[in-house]
């Protein structure tokens, strides 16, 4: 496997089982370019322009469904989430990063709660809090994640999917350009809330 390829398992919990189930399996993601329009002084926000490819796998081997769900079973999976839901202290993960040890290469395990979520007919605007566990050095960090619509491959509002763009049409360049306006509006405000 290339060093810059990375897998990721997306995992939701089940309400009606109880448990939580890997319901997305990407693989070979690159970050094709990170740019850093703003940067945030003091408590200002950073404001950047995040471009990755990623494939989606056809199907999840149930190889990895079986890790997932004996993870839960497992003494200190059950302890340590026990301990989380009467001492919830907003900073718990349910999966850390060593209980994939032996059983993946594991290099993070990133935990995002969707705090809210606002949409319109071009944007989607999501608040989140993620927790990540690094080889046992947790870190919280808050965003705003800006989406226009027309990224995404079935765009609600009846739009042309960016996915299937030529990147030579205009509107493809004319998204990427209103996106990032849109974005550093969002980012004064934010600044002038703090």
């Amino acid at each position: 496997m290339e060093k810059d390829k990375k897998n990721k398992f997306k995992l939701q919990w089940n309400a009606n089982e109880g448990c939580w189930k890997i319901i997305k399996s990407t693989k070979n993601i690159r970050r094709q370019a990170i740019i850093d329009i703003v940067s945030g002084r003091n408590e200002s926000p950073d404001l950047r322009f995040l471009l990755k490819s990623q494939n989606r796998s056809s199907s999840i081997n149930e190889k990895y469904h079986k890790i997932i769900h004996n993870l839960q079973k497992s003494e200190k999976f059950l302890q340590r989430n026990k301990e989380s839901f009467f001492n919830d202290n907003g900073k718990k993960m349910f999966f850390e990063s060593e209980d994939f040890n032996g059983k993946f290469k594991c290099t993070s395990v990133r935990q995002s709660i969707i705090k809210r979520q606002l949409t319109n007919d071009k944007y989607q605007m999501n608040f989140i809090s993620t927790l990540q566990d690094e080889g046992g050095r947790i870190t919280l960090e808050d965003t705003v994640n800006l989406i226009n619509l027309s990224w995404i491959s079935s765009p609600p509002n009846g739009c042309e999917s960016i996915t299937t763009m030529d990147p030579n049409d205009p509107k493809f360049t004319n998204s990427i350009t209103e996106t990032i306006h849109e974005a550093r509006k969002i980012s004064r405000i934010i600044g002038d809330i703090q």
